[in-house]
């Protein structure tokens, strides 16, 4: 079985995901979301309804009047207050503008027995069915990833966002990691939306990919490479989770694609490279069953010569315990090229990480590699003591 797998993706998938979130007004013109999603919107409020809009009064700018919105409650779905009732009329100080009749979602707090709507949504029947029927959180993860899978494409974009947030969580990823979820996850569907979104809503293409990483083939892969090399010019929204579900299907052969198209290429942005450090990255973390170490480390390493990444790289190296590049470190440390405190920092961290990762009490011989780490150290004292001391004060492991 997999280690388990976490989503950054986030977002996106990892930590990239937190750099963009959906673009609200495509998916809810009236309400931004967020992070949140209607479960816990329903969970934390007093007062959950769907409701009708009967009558709205304008708003006037002159008069700093905000307006006014009449809305017929039809569904009461929670009221901790016992106050509401079907049919009863509740007024909105605010101008939804929205046509009469339209169907809303509201919820909100009470506080200081005065209601604060903090959601109100344009509704439908397909949203009142989807947050009725949707399993409580004591279900199963099993339970709930199935249940949302089925809305992630829906054309209430609101559900279709809805759904992309409960999914995109630890517990259904772990699943997905896990090969728990390979029964119900629809190769072709996959592929079929990779395909369409290939080049727009980029923070679905992570998801999509890696979910594909656990249930594609061959063609897959081809398919993989094609839209690498094409994602290469534009900002890599979604570019990690597609190089991750690449090395999902390929295994440590991925990387002679991933060196020779990224990594290694003098045309690529370092937005490119930085979303292909995410996927290996996460693939150590999470899916190291998949790949070697010694793979991993040889791509990482070639990031060595990137001046905007290096810093990055020494401490991911040194966290790997690939303790190799010591020589390279010391010639770094003088080069014009790397003269930067943060680059100094790192290489002097990295030192003291090789250090610090022996056993005193060990009774076997010290490694050359710590050897030569207390020997570069006591260069680096005598000639940089004022880097030395910073990054004693900031080592971690």
């Amino acid at each position: 079985m997999k280690s388990q797998t976490t989503a950054v993706l986030a977002v996106a998938l990892f930590s990239v995901y937190s750099q963009f979130q959906p673009t609200c007004h495509a998916y809810c013109p009236t309400w931004d979301p967020g992070p949140q999603t209607l479960r816990e919107y329903h969970e934390e409020s007093d007062v959950v309804v769907f409701g009708e809009l009967i009558k709205v009064v304008p708003a006037n700018e002159e008069q700093k009047f905000a307006g006014t919105s009449a809305v017929k409650i039809r569904h009461i779905v929670k009221d901790t207050s016992k106050k509401y009732e079907i049919g009863e009329i509740l007024t909105l100080q605010r101008d939804l503008k929205l046509a009469k009749g339209e169907q809303l979602l509201l919820a909100g707090e009470l506080k200081q027995e005065k209601l604060r709507w903090w959601l109100v949504e344009k509704s439908s029947s397909a949203v009142q069915d989807y947050l009725l029927n949707a399993p409580e959180y004591a279900a199963t993860p099993k339970e709930q990833l199935i249940y949302f899978l089925q809305f992630l494409e829906h054309q209430n974009h609101l559900l279709a966002h809805d759904s992309y947030l409960e999914i995109n969580t630890q517990e259904n990823w772990q699943l997905i990691a896990d090969n728990e979820a390979t029964d119900f996850l629809d190769r072709t569907e996959l592929r079929q939306w990779l395909e369409k979104y290939r080049f727009q809503h980029m923070e679905r293409v992570g998801m999509y990919a890696i979910m594909l990483g656990h249930c594609g083939n061959k063609t897959d892969v081809v398919f993989m490479e094609e839209t690498i090399r094409e994602m290469r010019d534009d900002f890599p929204f979604g570019i990690d989770g597609m190089v991750t579900g690449y090395l999902l299907l390929t295994g440590d052969k991925g990387f002679q694609f991933l060196d020779k198209s990224i990594l290694n290429s003098p045309d690529v942005a370092f937005s490119q490279k930085f979303a292909a450090l995410q996927a290996m990255r996460f693939m150590r973390q999470y899916e190291v069953e998949q790949i070697s170490i010694d793979r991993l480390c040889q791509s990482m390493r070639i990031l060595l010569e990137d001046p905007k990444l290096v810093d990055l790289i020494i401490l991911d190296l040194a966290k790997w315990s690939d303790w190799s590049i010591g020589d390279r470190l010391m010639t770094m440390y003088n080069d014009e090229k790397f003269n930067a405190p943060i680059i100094k920092r790192a290489i002097a961290r990295y030192f003291l990480m090789a250090d610090r990762s022996w056993d005193e009490t060990s009774k076997e011989v010290v490694p050359a590699y710590v050897i030569q780490a207390r020997q570069n150290i006591k260069t680096l004292e005598e000639a940089d003591p004022k880097t030395m001391k910073i990054a004693r004060r900031y080592i971690f492991e």
